[in-house]
C-alpha cells in the first residue's frame, strides 16, 4: 500500500493518546500532542474497506477537519496501481456528490 496524499497535521509530533469514536461508517480519531510544550488537540474523519473474512483494510479515506483558513486536508491509502489520475469523487449522504483535485 501506499499513501497517496497524506494528511500533515495527523503526522504531527508523537501522539499522546489517541481515542477513537465511530459515527456510522465513519470513525473520529483525536490526537492531542504537544508540540512546543503546549497541547494540541487534532481530530480526523477516517473510513476504511476491508476484506471481510481477514480484516485486512484495502482502503482508507482520511479527512482533516477545516483549518482556519477554511482549507481542509484528505489522504487516501490504497494498493499499488490504483488509477486516480481522473480524480476523486466523494458521495455522502445529504450532499451532492464532488470532486476532489488529487496530487500525489
Amino acid at each position: 500500500m501506499i499513501i497517496l496524499t497524506p494528511t500533515a497535521r495527523a503526522q504531527q509530533a508523537a501522539p499522546s493518546k489517541v481515542p477513537t469514536e465511530t459515527y456510522k461508517d465513519w470513525n473520529v480519531k483525536c490526537v492531542t500532542s504537544t508540540p512546543a510544550g503546549t497541547p494540541v488537540r487534532q481530530c480526523f474523519l477516517s473510513q476504511g474497506l476491508y476484506i471481510v473474512k481477514t480484516k485486512q483494510k484495502i482502503f482508507e479515506m482520511i479527512i482533516d477537519p477545516p483549518n482556519e483558513k477554511n482549507e481542509s486536508f484528505s489522504g487516501i491509502i490504497a494498493p499499488l496501481g490504483v488509477l486516480l489520475s481522473k480524480g476523486v469523487v466523494v458521495s455522502l449522504s445529504g450532499i451532492e456528490p464532488f470532486a476532489l483535485a488529487f496530487r500525489s
